[in-house]
């Protein structure tokens, strides 16, 4: 490993490549694309249409929304993540604040919004969710002519918001997947990679 300037070119896979190899089954998916794993760690894995894992690029997201609830000024200021059901308009303010101010400057705004706006914690809590979701978007390296097909899937409310912001913003092909099927995939994969490694074997 060369200096830390060099760094982002390394990352860890921790099992996803067994998720991908059987969302890939599941989805039909035989073209270029993009899988995102939502969990503790949000993970963008590059994915060639032969199944080849070119890249993946991983950031702590979800740590960091799990550290700035319960360990930050923010504590008092947002609801807990079961009180709400899903993330309201508002995260699109807080993408926007984090984009044009800064990721720190936008989560004090957090603060801001409850203490001085009058806005309600659910509200100020999608603005939160937002403004973090600003940290994802450079692990996607999204184009806008972009042929790649982008699949979500993991735990937590980042999903979805990401989900409207591609939508939206992106001629982008996206498939939000759930729970049941995302399970099933890890199954599907090792099976898969199980029978590639026979394979290989045997032909060895």
């Amino acid at each position: 490993m060369g200096s830390t300037t060099d760094l982002a070119g390394y990352d860890v896979l921790r099992g996803e490549e067994v998720e991908v190899t059987g969302l890939r089954e599941l989805l039909g998916i035989d073209r270029h694309a993009v899988f995102v794993h939502y969990g503790s760690h949000h993970k963008a894995i590059d994915v060639a249409s032969d199944g080849t894992i070119l890249a993946s690029r991983t950031a702590l997201t979800g740590e960091l929304l799990q550290a700035v609830r319960e360990h930050t000024i923010l504590s008092s200021s947002v609801a807990s993540l079961e009180e709400l059901d899903r993330a309201d308009e508002t995260w699109r303010d807080g993408l926007r604040a984090a984009t044009q101010h800064g990721v720190g400057r936008a989560l004090f705004l957090v603060r801001v919004g409850e203490q001085i706006g009058g806005r309600n914690r659910k509200e100020m809590t999608s603005f939160l969710l937002g403004a973090l979701a600003s940290l994802d978007l450079p692990l996607l390296q999204l184009r806008d002519d972009d042929d790649r097909v982008v699949v979500l899937y993991g735990r937590g409310p980042f999903k979805s918001i990401l989900h409207r912001h591609l939508e939206e913003t992106y001629d982008v092909d996206v498939h939000m997947v759930d729970e049941t099927t995302a399970e099933a995939a890890a199954v599907v994969g090792a099976v898969r990679l199980f029978q590639r490694a026979q394979r290989l074997q045997e032909a060895s």
